[in-house]
């Protein structure tokens, strides 16, 4: 289950912190938990799946057998997308010009 709420939380893009703010578990629990240095509560778990599901995400628990799998909303996977994007995103290159500069006045 660790394993899926981890890759959960990749899948959204979040940091631990956004889990963490989401779930309304700390985030050094949640660290805790992904690294497996604590045993997970019933609560905790519902609460952090509770979270995910709320962002479209759903696990999918032995499927396969002895596995799992997640399922994404379409939304799920647009904030995700649009994450990717924004963290990815270039800075312009060279001194301002106004081709890369727009918005900042002359």
């Amino acid at each position: 289950m660790v394993s899926a709420i981890r890759a959960g939380r990749l899948a959204l893009g979040w940091t631990q912190g956004e889990l963490a703010n989401a779930s309304g578990v700390s985030e050094v629990s949640i660290a805790r938990l992904e690294t497996s240095a604590i045993s997970p509560r019933l609560g905790t778990i519902s609460k952090i799946q509770g979270a995910l599901q709320t962002a479209g995400v759903t696990i999918n628990i032995n499927q396969p057998i002895g596995g799992f799998n997640l399922s994404l909303t379409p939304n799920a996977v647009a904030m995700s997308r649009k994450r990717y994007l924004n963290s990815h995103e270039k800075a312009p290159e060279g001194p301002p010009t106004p081709a890369n500069n727009k918005g900042l006045g002359s």
